[in-house]
């Protein structure tokens, strides 16, 4: 009996001890196995040449980021072939060019325009006795509506660049600028600011060619025109007064230079003119013809209360003139009050009368009979000599002070 305890007990203690072993491999082959398990998730999203298992590669894209779980993230996985949200920064444009038909641009300042008649529109008001606003126009710029500059506008065209040039629209006859009470000054060759500073450098020629024409390049019914250095007015052949210019009584024409030239209308194809003209520097009329005449020329014609008046030294200028009701005594050209350093007999060359054959233009600017003789410089008065002057920047002050 006490030998089969002992025995008992001896076996229990063996099994005792044979089952510890066992129960340690256990949970160590549970760990490896959970390990194991583990590691090929990983893998299966890490590894590229691995293939995923049928449950994850539905969502899986071609290239996912190494950091990412997507079994584990609440957001999705960015689409790589997704624009970045980001914004790029857009290089700073040039002003766009501003064109009709032509390749023309049209800017004040630097904001550009597509039309002359947009610019003018959106030019900020300035009357005549303030600075004028400047466009700088360049290229060909075609009009195909009157342009009007009313009496809160004081509007500087400004040429950019050489062989500027503004035309007629095909079928577009009207008149191209009219000005009424404000101020329109057309300039080429170099023009600056009140400060010095250069606008720009160029030429500009108003092209009036078109058929049918029934309009003047400007017309001013009121306010101011200039011309300037570097501008050509021609080609427009009308059937109204005043192929280039026609000035009525309310208005002021101020030449300080450039051409007019190739024009023809019914009457003044070059200037017609019911009120003053101004005019000073070298200034070229000419060679503007009277419509279905036969050569008539018709360079400056003065109507109603028309006049000549010299605001400064004229050179190597060149100006017929003719008088629209010829009589003896009118005056033609006179020196405006308070200018000095300028002689009547020293501009009066310049003039060629055009009128009735009846008449001529005397040493005092006024029309005399033909039959008259021609009065002569005292011989023993010795004229002082007229200095010469060269031609000048055009300024906005210098074409603001000249009209006021």
């Amino acid at each position: 009996m006490r030998r089969k305890q002992l025995f008992a007990l001896m076996m229990a203690g063996a099994l005792s001890v044979g089952m510890a072993p066992t129960v340690s491999f256990a949970a160590e082959n549970e760990v490896a196995a959970a390990s194991e398990e583990t590691g090929g998730e990983f893998d299966a999203s890490e590894t590229a040449d691995e293939t995923p298992s049928d449950e994850t590669s539905a969502d899986t894209t071609d290239e996912t980021p190494a950091d990412e779980t997507p079994a584990d993230t609440d957001e999705p996985a960015a689409d790589p072939t997704e624009t970045p949200a980001e914004p790029t920064e857009t290089p700073e444009e040039e002003p766009a060019a501003a064109q009709s038909e032509g390749e023309g641009t049209i800017a004040i300042g630097e904001t550009a325009y597509t039309s002359l008649k947009e610019a003018f529109a959106n030019a900020p008001d300035s009357t005549a006795d303030q600075n004028p606003v400047y466009i700088k126009i360049a290229g060909t710029i075609e009009i195909d509506e009157t342009i009007d500059v009313p009496a809160n506008k004081n509007i500087m065209v400004v040429a950019a660049a050489e062989n500027t040039i503004i035309k007629r629209a095909d079928g577009f006859k009207a008149n191209i600028f009219t000005v009424s009470g404000g101020t329109l000054q057309i300039a080429g060759g170099t023009v600056t600011d009140t400060d010095g500073t250069a606008i720009a450098t160029g030429t500009l020629t108003v092209d009036g060619a078109g058929e049918d024409v029934e309009g003047s390049l400007i017309e001013v019914n009121s306010g101011v025109f200039g011309l300037s250095d570097g501008v050509t007015l021609t080609n427009n052949e009308t059937s109204a007064d005043g192929g280039a210019i026609r000035n009525m009584a309310d208005g002021e024409v101020y030449l300080m230079g450039g051409t007019i030239t190739g024009n023809t209308a019914a009457s003044g194809a070059g200037v017609y003119s019911e009120g003053t003209v101004y005019l000073k520097g070298t200034v070229k009329v000419s060679e503007n013809m009277v419509k279905d005449s036969f050569n008539v020329a018709s360079n400056v014609l003065l109507a109603e209360s028309g006049v000549i008046k010299v605001n400064g030294v004229v050179s190597d200028s060149s100006v017929g003139v003719s008088v629209k009701t010829p009589k003896a005594d009118v005056k033609v050209v006179e020196l405006l009050d308070g200018v000095e350093d300028v002689k009547l007999a020293d501009v009066l060359p310049q003039f060629t009368y055009e009128g009735d054959e009846k008449f001529k233009l005397s040493e005092t600017g006024t029309l005399i009979s033909a039959a008259e003789p021609t009065e002569k410089p005292d011989p023993t008065e010795k004229p002082e000599p007229t200095e010469k002057p060269t031609k000048a920047k055009v300024t906005g002050v210098e074409m603001k002070s000249t009209i006021l």
